[in-house]
């Protein structure tokens, strides 16, 4: 399975301080690289592919290339207008450069489609997403948070920080896994990214916006999968995560604001978990720690 992430071009009035969202810092860090760090260690992840402006990603991959040893091929393509077109550039990219064997085509293959602005994310999140993913019963799977997606963090305050329609009910993550040549209505996907760049996000039903739907009419998620497959033409479906590091994404300066100064604790909260055989799992990539000569950091 491939990964495609998304680092796109932002118009200048959705960027943050200037910049687009994949590529502030955190922690020294552009929000990209702990994208990467996490796909780099899920094992149904063959390949990652990363679209958008080639020299501003490969300038956030080669500031941390002698620190970080990326095990998984990364390929870099440019954007395009619109996603699918951008799917379908990035798999003649690859195959340019020996990426895609002959007969595989990357656009009937299931895939994971993910932002690279979710710095929260970790190994085992995606992997269990993958995982909880059967195919067979669908096309399209949307991630889905159960509660508040900062519940982790004890302190009450922290809830403060936060947009009214965070603070309850279920919110939904980022990742999507799904085979882009079963989604019927391309044309569907294309308005709803057109809406969603332009932030016209009352004028139209999309997944992007499921929450704000859910508390206003009290929509059953089963009733948002109805629908959201007849407007894609698909089979689509949400998937319920455990945690909550894909839903926790930089989309404006409060909501980066929030990741700058929860770091540590996100850190520290990842600290606590353990896998299923028991061992320690690592404060950055979700997985089991190995031991570190020089104390926990990475």
């Amino acid at each position: 399975m491939n990964a495609f992430v998304f680092a796109n071009t932002q118009d200048p009035t959705q960027q943050i301080n200037g910049m687009n969202a994949s590529f502030l810092p955190l922690a020294g860090r552009p929000l990209l690289i702990y994208v990467l760090m996490a796909l780099d260690r899920v094992t149904q992840i063959e390949k990652i592919i990363v679209i958008g402006t080639t020299k501003e990603i490969m300038r956030a991959i080669e500031s941390v290339i002698f620190e970080i040893p990326f095990q998984k091929r990364i390929v870099v393509a440019e954007e395009k207008e619109y996603f699918l077109e951008s799917v379908s550039f990035a798999e003649i990219e690859s195959r340019k450069k020996g990426g895609v064997p002959d007969g595989l085509d990357m656009i009937s293959e299931p895939a994971l489609f993910l932002p690279g602005n979710i710095p929260f994310l970790t190994t085992a999140e995606v992997s269990r997403f993958i995982l909880a993913c059967d195919m067979t019963e669908a096309d399209c799977y949307l991630s889905m948070i159960p509660g508040k997606p900062t519940s982790f963090f004890k302190a009450e305050q922290t809830q403060t920080n936060l947009a009214d329609g965070e603070k309850q009910g279920l919110s939904l993550g980022r990742l999507l896994l799904a085979k882009c040549d079963a989604i019927g209505d391309s044309d569907a996907i294309k308005q709803i990214e057109q809406h969603y760049k332009s932030r016209k996000t009352d004028q139209i039903f999309h997944p992007l916006q499921l929450e704000t739907l859910l508390k206003k009419i009290n929509t059953s998620p089963s009733e948002i999968e109805k629908q959201v497959s007849t407007l894609l033409k698909t089979r689509f479906k949400l998937t319920q995560c455990a945690t909550a590091g894909n839903a926790l994404c930089a989309e404006d300066e409060k909501s980066y604001q929030f990741l700058l100064d929860h770091f540590e604790d996100w850190r520290k909260h990842i600290m606590t978990l353990k896998t299923e055989e028991g061992d320690k799992i690592c404060s950055i990539s979700g997985t089991a720690c190995d031991a570190h000569d020089d104390g926990h950091e990475h």
